[in-house]
């Protein structure tokens, strides 16, 4: 189980931001919701242990530091696509994401993923030529590889079509089956889930 406990944004100026306490069984998803600038990506960055925090985490009984190495390589964060791409060719963001110095392409075990989602010709395309929707399919892709049991997604569904979509909740349903935990916010083509409300009166 994954147990946050008045989990909050710890910057000075934001120190009443918002607090969270929130249970998560494994095999769940729960979908953030909430009004535009209320904090949703905020939240889920705070969890990747990217800004700093207040509050407690528990996962499988053990408390966790957010911002610790061992925290970080039991979570997948999808944020922002990161401007210092622009030059890179898929395949270096691929090795980028799965964080390993394999040369040949075939080594990634990735190359079916991007067949099925229609990218197999844009291995070695510079990042920049790729839509935004195309990005988005290439950043999620080593999430369903590296075996991370908390997939962070922030906005996941956006700029994707009907059929990457009906991907990335094929294996959103296969990580929840494996009891794997998900996390995202934005629109949602998943169906029924678990759902949280971040509203100013949280904050």
């Amino acid at each position: 189980m994954l147990l946050l406990k008045k989990i909050a944004l710890n910057w000075e100026q934001e120190s009443t931001w918002y607090q969270i306490s929130l249970s998560v069984q494994k095999g769940d998803t729960v979908h953030i919701q909430g009004k535009n600038g209320v904090g949703k990506s905020t939240f889920l960055r705070v969890l990747a242990g990217l800004l700093p925090y207040s509050g407690t985490v528990s996962w499988c009984g053990i408390e966790q530091d957010l911002h610790a190495k061992d925290w970080r390589q039991d979570i997948f964060y999808l944020g922002d696509i990161p401007g210092s791409w622009y030059d890179k060719r898929v395949i270096d963001i691929i090795k980028h994401q799965k964080n390993i110095e394999a040369v040949r392409p075939e080594e990634y075990n990735i190359t079916s993923l991007l067949d099925e989602l229609g990218l197999q010709n844009l291995i070695n395309k510079p990042w920049r030529m790729l839509s935004h929707g195309q990005k988005k399919k290439i950043m999620l892709a080593p999430c369903v590889e590296q075996k991370r049991s908390i997939w962070l997604l922030d906005e996941p569904y956006l700029g994707l079509d009907v059929h990457a979509m009906q991907w990335l909740t094929k294996y959103i349903k296969n990580h929840n089956a494996q009891g794997g935990i998900v996390l995202f916010s934005g629109q949602s083509a998943f169906g029924s889930t678990r759902q949280i409300s971040l509203t100013r009166e949280d904050v």
